[in-house]
């Protein structure tokens, strides 16, 4: 999640560690990593369908590979999200889907 969350903000390490460091919650450590972040083009909207059947994919995917396609899967849900659901996606990641926040120091 650590990493998901730093290549989607671009934020450095010691940066995101600090933040860890600041809010203690996934969730508040991704949604303040993200705030700051401008794209070129909106990404469409998250739409719950789409969100429950993206996270229930996850649970499916295995082999040797998997750890990079659940990467893929999370970094295009966190990129979509906007304001509050980057927090609630995160939470509901790490704490439904058992996925480690990998905390950062």
């Amino acid at each position: 999640m650590t990493k998901a969350v730093q290549e989607v903000s671009g934020l450095q390490p010691k940066d995101l560690r600090s933040l860890w460091h600041k809010w203690g919650d996934p969730g508040d450590v991704a949604f303040e990593a993200k705030s700051n972040l401008r794209t070129l083009v909106k990404p469409s909207p998250l739409l719950v369908g789409d969100v429950y059947g993206r996270m229930l994919g996850l649970t499916r995917i295995k082999g040797t590979q998997s750890g990079r396609i659940k990467g893929d899967v999370v970094r295009k849900l966190m990129v979509q999200a906007r304001g509050e659901e980057v927090r609630f996606l995160v939470r509901s990641l790490v704490g439904n889907l058992r996925v480690s926040p990998s905390r950062a120091g």
